[in-house]
């Protein structure tokens, strides 16, 4: 009956030792789903402010040149000008357009290349990063199997299906000894985050950050994103961007709104 009951107790013990480490898996491929989707969202949140900003610098482009034509007195280029800032406003795209006049044809590769790049560096930060989390994911599965605790790794692979382009499916990344003697609790680190350069100080004290850039990072002072509502009051059909960030101060508890707009 001893012999029983100490069989029992150790069964016990061990039943709740597994359930304490699937515990402890659980809260770690967790912690990494939120920094891999935390981390992809504030990339394509950027790519989104910086495809807003380059469609409205372009029309402040356009408005300069058909200045210029006015002041020459080229009529046949002000009116060029003035065919294109109608389709644009239609239509925001430079995808297969071309203009027959140099000033205006410059202008648009100038913008269409902008517009490519944006989505480049958009994709290759989220195929990097991917990268990284597919790796670690990879290993932490390995070194789960290996351990026995089957319930983890079977859910570190869903993961791995989660984040995996369907497209192209890439090859899982291969064993090495570097890789493989990692421990599952290793951080992943997601890019340092850096905060706007370019910052105009009002009279008032009032800053504005250039459109595009993202909200102000200061010591003791947590910014989030308010949404906005779309109105009919504004004189411009398109394209007009504004973003209101709430500040809290950590330390009195005082509570600020500041404003960035980004109008052509």
């Amino acid at each position: 009956m001893n012999t029983m009951t100490k069989w029992l107790c150790a069964l016990l013990v061990m039943g709740a030792a597994i359930a304490t480490a699937q515990d402890i898996d659980a809260e770690l491929l967790d912690k990494y789903r939120k920094i891999y989707d935390d981390t992809t969202a504030e990339y394509e949140t950027q790519f989104r402010m910086e495809s807003q900003t380059w469609p409205i610098n372009y029309i402040k482009a356009l408005k300069a040149l058909q200045t210029q034509f006015q002041t020459s007195g080229s009529l046949d280029g002000w009116e060029i000008v003035n065919q294109e800032l109608t389709r644009f406003r239609a239509e925001p795209t430079l995808i297969d357009i071309t203009s027959p006049i140099v000033e205006l044809h410059d202008l648009q590769n100038t913008y269409r290349d902008h517009a490519t790049q944006i989505k480049d560096n958009r994709d290759s930060k989220v195929d990097a990063f991917r990268g990284r989390y597919l790796t670690r994911l990879t290993t932490i599965q390995q070194n789960l199997t290996r351990k026995g605790r089957f319930d983890s790794a079977f859910a570190a692979r869903d993961e791995i299906a989660r984040v995996k382009p369907d497209e192209d499916e890439p090859e899982a990344p291969e064993e090495n000894p570097q890789i493989t003697k990692e421990e599952p609790n290793a951080e992943l680190v997601p890019e340092k985050h850096i905060p706007p350069q370019n910052v105009v100080t009002q009279p008032d004290g009032t800053t504005i950050t250039l459109p595009g850039d993202p909200p102000p990072d200061r010591e003791g002072m947590n910014f989030r994103m308010k949404t906005l509502a779309k109105t009919t009051q504004s004189p411009w059909s398109a394209l007009v961007s504004v973003k209101l960030y709430e500040s809290t101060d950590k330390e009195k508890g005082n509570r600020s709104r500041g404003s960035k707009a980004e109008m052509a």
